[in-house]
Parts: structure tokens; C-alpha cells; sequence
């Protein structure tokens, strides 16, 4: 089949995609509800009843796609695939049962749910095209040239290092951050997904606020797009899935805080937080991190080593940052035990940069 159906996997499994969108062979379908619910019956696939919120089961029939199934029933392909932990949108076969959690009066899950996109910059890079990019990030080349029009002009004329702006869905159930960073809890935390310019040291620690989590992909993003052939950074714990003391943190309890590992001058990866000096820390890439995380307006603390702050200040002096910002932000040049600035002095902060976000907006519990 020609039609090509490519989908945004909702950043709890971020961007594992298959390469187009295929049908499945002939065959009988039909539709169930869980839990009591009413049931349609036979091959009649287009006649299932949405029932509140509760979920349906829905048997793939000849000629069915994801995206014609959540079509019918107002739901996101990606959905589809996180419902039913989908390795691939196009991987579906007659007889496959598919759960699909039904909306109350047919409406969409996009109209009713209060999730809202996140705009993604991405850099092309060589041998890049439209469909690749496409593909690896989980949308359609018609999508590429609706929110590009740059590329509405000239699609086949793709340049190296070139910005692309993509789309991709947030969470559909807003999470919550109860009580503080040293004594809380976390709930409908959010999973870091997997993303450009960072890599994930331990996935089942990395759940936080939608508000934490949204900073870090889009700061990484444009860290990715800026430099090119850059390390990535090493994002380590933020809260486990429903917060509460994580070892050997005293903090990382309500989905607010993340460690996030410097990046050396040697531009490779590192797998594990290494000690910084003058000699080894980036400071150019580690600034314009540090820099975008506090342009946010989103950041209470910034815990750096106060030698690498030094570093930092220098360089942001040197290239011109006015003295006004310098002052706001950094403890540095008063004294470690100095209680000003975003970015302070903690023991133990000379391999990581330990990020702590403010509460979400009309998040009443967290404190």
C-alpha cells in the first residue's frame, strides 16, 4: 500500500517507528468492551460504541492499519501503539487484539485531553532527507512541510545544518509534584524518552514533572541543533516512577531536580560522570546548556562545583554576557557559603550539574 503512515510514539517510548504504513491480510474482526462493558458484534468493525473512558478491545481485520483504526475511533496512533506496546505502527496482523481506551461522546483524544504539543529543532545532517527525518522522528513529510515553510518552497533541497522544527505529542494525564524535593512524591510522573543530544543512564530513575521533562528535551535539542557532532549529555536521576526517596539522593523525590553529567573537551561520550577541571570541561557547550536551562525562567538552583563556576563566569564574562546577568545568576565570584544566585555551590558537584525546576504552574501540592 502506498499510503504512507508514519507516527509520534508519546514520549513515553520516544521515536521507534517502522518504515510505512501496511495492511493487514484478510481475515474476520470485531470489537469488545472490557469490564462489562457493551459489545459490537461480528465483522462489523465500523459500529463499535464508545463507552465513557473505559476500554475496548478491537480485533485487526483484513485491510485495517493503526491509522485507520484510531481514525475511526478519535484516538492518536501513537496511543494505539503505547496502549499495546507497539514495537511499530506498521506491525499489525489479523486477529491481533488491540486495546483502545474509548472518549465519551466520540470526541477526539486530541480535542479533549489537556496534553499539548512540544515543539522539538532538529539540524539536518549529512545524508538527511525529508523521508529519513520523517521516519526517525515519528511524523509525516507532509507534517515536516506544514510546520517548516521553508520546506514548502524547496523540500528536495535539504542543506547540512539546516533547523527543522517538529511536533511531538505531551503527556495525555498532567502529572503532579506533592510536597518538596527532599520530602514528596511524584504522580503521573513522565518518562525522559529518548532524544537528541542526551542519552539515558538509568531510564527507570528518570521520571519527573511534565514541566521537568519538557525542559530537558527541548534544552537538548538545541544544544544538538547548535553544535554540531557534539558529545551528548549523560542524564542521570531525576525521581523514580512515583517519587519518594531515591538512594543516594536526598532530594529527587517529587519529579524537580535532575543530574545531568558535563560534557569534556575530548567531544566523545562519556559513559559515566567524570570529574571536571580547566583542563577537561567544555565550557563553551556546558555554558549554553546552563544558559538555556536558566533562560527557561523555569529554574530555582543549578547546583555547580564552585571551581567550575569560575570557568563558566570567565567565559560568559569574555564573550560579553552583561554583568547585570552575571550577578543574578551566580554565586560566584561571592564566596561558596554565599546565599544568591541560580547557580551555587554543593559538595560533590564537580562531575554533574544537579538541575532543580519550580513548581508547575497551578500545581498546588508541590511545595
Amino acid at each position: 500500500m502506498k499510503q504512507r503512515i508514519l507516527f509520534t510514539l508519546a514520549l513515553s517510548a520516544l521515536l521507534t517507528f517502522g518504515p510505512g504504513q501496511i495492511e493487514a491480510k484478510p481475515g474476520k474482526g470485531k470489537i469488545s468492551a472490557e469490564k462489562g462493558s457493551s459489545s459490537a458484534g461480528g465483522s462489523s468493525k465500523k459500529k463499535s460504541k464508545k463507552v465513557g473512558s473505559e476500554t475496548i478491545r478491537y480485533e485487526v481485520r483484513s485491510g485495517d492499519t493503526v491509522g485507520s483504526i484510531a481514525t475511526e475511533h478519535g484516538v492518536r496512533v501513537s496511543d494505539i501503539v503505547r496502549w499495546n506496546n507497539l514495537a511499530s505502527a506498521d506491525k499489525i496482523h489479523i486477529g491481533q487484539m488491540l486495546k483502545l481506551r474509548t472518549v465519551s461522546g466520540g470526541s477526539s483524544s486530541r480535542s479533549s485531553s489537556s496534553r499539548k504539543d512540544r515543539k522539538v529543532t532538529i539540524v539536518v545532517r549529512k545524508g538527511d532527507s525529508l523521508s529519513k527525518i520523517a521516519k526517525t522522528n515519528g511524523v509525516t513529510i507532509k507534517d515536516l512541510m506544514k510546520w517548516n515553510r521553508a520546506l514548502r518552497k524547496s523540500p528536495d533541497q535539504l542543506r547540512v545544518g539546516q533547523k527543522i522544527a517538529i511536533w511531538v505529542d505531551a503527556p495525555e494525564v498532567q502529572s503532579g509534584s506533592v510536597g518538596t524535593s527532599n520530602k514528596g512524591r511524584l504522580s503521573n510522573g513522565e518518562q525522559l524518552p529518548k532524544g537528541n543530544g542526551y542519552y539515558r543512564r538509568k531510564p527507570h530513575n528518570e521520571y519527573g514533572t511534565n514541566l521537568t521533562i519538557s525542559h530537558i528535551m527541548t534544552v537538548m535539542a538545541k544544544y544538538d541543533a547548535k553544535f554540531k557532532k557534539a558529545p551528548r549529555f549523560a542524564i542521570g536521576d531525576i525521581s523514580s516512577e512515583k517519587g519518594g526517596k531515591l538512594k543516594p539522593h536526598k532530594s529527587h523525590q517529587s519529579g524537580r531536580d535532575v543530574d545531568i553529567g558535563y560534557v569534556d573537551s575530548n567531544g566523545k561520550d562519556l559513559q559515566s560522570f567524570e570529574k571536571m577541571n580547566a583542563d577537561t570541561l567544555d565550557v563553551e557547550k556546558n555554558w549554553y546548556v546552563i544558559k538555556e536551562f536558566v533562560d527557561t525562567g523555569d529554574v530555582e538552583y543549578i547546583f555547580v562545583d564552585y571551581k567550575l563556576q569560575k570557568l563558566l563566569y570567565d567565559y560568559a564574562k569574555k564573550k560579553g554576557v552583561k554583568s547585570s546577568y552575571l550577578s543574578r545568576v551566580f554565586q560566584y565570584p561571592n564566596g561558596k557559603n554565599n546565599r544568591r544566585g541560580v547557580i551555587r555551590h554543593a559538595r560533590g558537584h564537580n562531575d554533574h550539574m544537579h538541575i532543580r525546576f519550580t513548581c508547575p504552574k497551578n500545581d498546588d501540592k508541590c511545595r
